[in-house]
């Protein structure tokens, strides 16, 4: 929209001028032009029906005398023809006339910079703000009195000048489309600024609902890409996706800071910028989450907590709750996993210790006999006698004792096996010292570990026997048959008790 498109402007009539006088000057025109027929008989058309000219009559100069709307034509004639105009004094218009002069003259500025576009455009919605249509109605009407057309009603004023506002929008971005795409980028950060102090700029909101609907589609195109990016998480190696995430939310902060702006500005954040964010937002924090639930890459689930953190936190106190909490569960998780680990190699360092003294402990190697040696070893490869290997870990039993005859003592040793026949040793009283070594180094070599097993046994519920002699968890048993035999097992058990263990 421009003047030189406006009905009153095309015949060079005033809004006071009658049917007859929009005719003549209609007949004129196209008299002397008669190419500009089509356009000449469309004003005319306009003009002489009272609800065609409204909109024309809103365009124009309301209030403003026939000379002054006579210098306001030469001024634009001049300005179109590239030639310097005469000044306007533009103080003695009123709101609507003012307010379409700022429209009108908008092209034909030479602005230097993006700000004294911003300062134009503002000013022009601080003129459309000022338009009383209660006196506009009034102002058309007083013309349309003189010109002998029906009075206009008050909602069409509305109706109409609330379409003016669509044109004014359409004719600011005609020539913001001239600019840069880093001049239009600074234009809308600077409008956003000035309505986030101002918004009740309406000219203002709809240049940026304008932009937004523009940048939408790189919007949804880049958001589905981080999305497709993000499900990839987990199941590729993370060092370069989350590079790829981290170039992505960039530009999507590049992009979207703007509307988020003006989504604030407005109080609400149910916009299409903060449901795109959403979407984004949920959506790679499930897959940070699945880093730890579903793959255990923990601390790539905090990698890429803290680069949502990074660019989402500041866009909603909703996000920044969220994330933060995620962070704080993730990093106990991890000080969790490192205390682990550091406690399991303490643990593997002191048993492996602890591993080393026994098997120094259990380290044994003996022999006796005149000429025919007999040799009896123990080491961590297992228990060597008469030239077999019982391994340690076969050892199913052991039990040791003496058996007096006369005057002499026998020694005796068996060793049982789960793999092997079992060992036994025997030795007389002479070798009674070397019956107390081996004794002595059985014991840590599998006795601890037959008698761990049996009371873990005993812990489970089952039953164990030695002789007649029953043992549970609840206590010990001793099982009577006929008198005889029980005097005599006491007898034996109490005879032999200084010599004989059993396990």
């Amino acid at each position: 929209m421009n003047i030189f498109d406006n009905p009153f402007y095309t015949l060079g009539v005033s809004a006071k001028s009658n049917r007859q006088q929009i005719s003549s000057k209609a007949e004129e025109k196209i008299f002397l032009n008669e190419n500009e027929a089509k356009s000449i008989n469309e004003a005319r058309n306009i003009l002489i029906i009272p609800d065609k000219r409204l909109a024309a009559e809103i365009r124009w100069f309301p209030g403003v005398s026939d000379r002054n709307i006579r210098e306001i034509i030469d001024y634009f004639a001049k300005l179109k023809a590239a030639q310097p105009p005469n000044k306007i004094n533009v103080s003695v218009f009123k709101s609507a006339a003012l307010l379409n002069f700022a429209v009108y003259i908008f092209p034909f500025h030479n602005f230097k910079n993006v700000s004294q576009i911003t300062k134009s455009i503002v000013s022009i919605d601080q003129c459309f703000k000022t338009v009383s249509l209660e006196s506009l109605c009034a102002v058309i009407n007083k013309d349309r009195l003189e010109a002998g057309f029906t009075m206009a009603k008050r909602p069409e004023v509305e109706r109409e000048f609330n379409n003016y506002r669509l044109d004014i929008v359409k004719t600011l971005n005609e020539t913001l489309s001239k600019l840069s795409k880093e001049e239009y980028t600074k234009l809308v950060e600077e409008l956003t600024g000035t309505y986030a102090d101002d918004t009740d700029l309406l000219i203002v909101s709809d240049l940026l609902d304008d932009y937004e609907l523009s940048i939408m589609p790189e919007l949804e195109t880049l958001k589905q890409e981080i999305i497709n990016t993000a499900k990839g998480v987990g199941k590729y190696p993370s060092g370069k996706i989350f590079d790829n995430l981290s170039s992505m939310f960039e530009k999507w902060n590049e992009l979207s800071k703007l509307l988020i702006s003006v989504s604030k500005s407005r109080g609400s954040e149910s916009s299409n910028i903060y449901n795109l964010t959403d979407e984004i937002f949920f959506t790679v924090r499930s897959n940070a989450i699945n880093l730890h639930n579903k793959y255990d890459k923990t601390e790539d689930a905090l990698k890429l907590a803290l680069i949502l953190k990074k660019y989402f936190a500041g866009i909603s106190e909703r996000f920044a709750k969220k994330i933060n909490k995620d962070i704080d569960d993730l990093q106990e998780i991890i000080d969790r996993k490192i205390a682990f680990e550091q406690l399991k190699t303490i643990i593997e360092q002191e048993d492996a210790k602890q591993r080393k003294e026994w098997e120094n402990s259990i380290k044994y190697e003996t022999e006796w006999g005149l000429i025919f040696k007999k040799r009896f070893k123990i080491s961590v490869d297992g228990i060597s006698w008469e030239g077999r290997v019982i391994p340690l870990n076969s050892v199913t039993g052991v039990s040791w004792g003496g058996i007096k005859t006369g005057f002499k003592m026998e020694y005796k040793i068996a060793i049982e096996s789960s793999i092997l026949p079992s060992l036994r040793i025997n030795l007389s009283h002479r070798y009674y010292t070397k019956f107390e070594e081996i004794i002595q180094h059985l014991w840590p070599a599998v006795a601890e570990r037959l008698i761990t097993e049996m009371l873990k046994q005993l812990k489970n519920g089952d039953k164990l026997s030695i002789g007649r002699i029953k043992f549970t968890d609840d206590g010990v048993f001793l099982l009577k048959y006929r008198y005889l035999n029980y005097a005599l097992f006491l007898h034996n058990y109490t005879l032999n008790f200084e010599h004989n263990k059993f396990f």
